[in-house]
């Protein structure tokens, strides 16, 4: 644990694990630190965009790329980041009407490609996917392969090529949270993602 933090947590790792990501926590003044850890430099501060709360959760495979969520200047919600070696942490934003927070949990394997939540005041979640910066509502984009009233709520966990996101949701067929994997290459004939009759 780096000094003035009593806590430490990792939570992906590079393709060679030569590279961890997590954030650590100082448990008295509730702070916390995202990190890119090596052998060689040991804890890596990945910066702020303007709070106290930074939380580093998902890498690129070869660790160059870095995503997660860290809080704004006097909000206590965050915002969901890539970061990168060349451009420091950069601010990902929110989908329209979801603009109270938003968390990135997973990227491809070249980090092209994020996805994770965003929130409304509410505590409302959509499944939120990012690509070249710009957050898409994945039940807007993939409206038809959802029954009516139902909705993706996390993603949590993309597939290296981008193609394949699991998260979870509500199925309001059975009024009850339940997981999901969306192959994005479906279209309304194909939305059988696993061939068992079911889209």
């Amino acid at each position: 644990v780096r000094p003035g933090y009593d806590w430490s947590h990792a939570y992906d790792v590079s393709s060679d694990g030569s590279i961890v990501v997590g954030f650590l926590q100082n448990a008295r003044f509730g702070t916390t630190l995202a990190y890119r850890w090596t052998q060689e430099v040991g804890f890596e501060d990945l910066g702020t965009l303007g709070g106290t709360r930074r939380e580093a959760y998902a890498t690129s495979a070869d660790g160059s790329v870095v995503v997660g969520t860290s809080t704004l200047f006097a909000l206590l919600d965050g915002r969901a980041f890539r970061w990168t070696a060349s451009g420091g942490m950069e601010n990902l934003g929110t989908l329209p009407n979801f603009e109270d927070a938003s968390e990135a949990l997973s990227a491809s394997q070249d980090g092209t490609i994020i996805v994770g939540l965003s929130r409304d005041i509410r505590y409302n979640r959509r499944a939120t996917r990012w690509e070249n910066g710009v957050p898409q509502d994945l039940n807007a984009l993939y409206a038809n392969l959802l029954t009516n009233g139902s909705r993706l709520e996390w993603a949590t966990a993309i597939s290296p090529d981008g193609r394949y996101i699991v998260g979870h949701g509500l199925n309001a067929e059975t009024m009850r949270t339940e997981a999901y994997l969306l192959d994005t290459v479906c279209t309304p004939h194909n939305g059988d993602v696993n061939y068992d009759g079911i889209v």
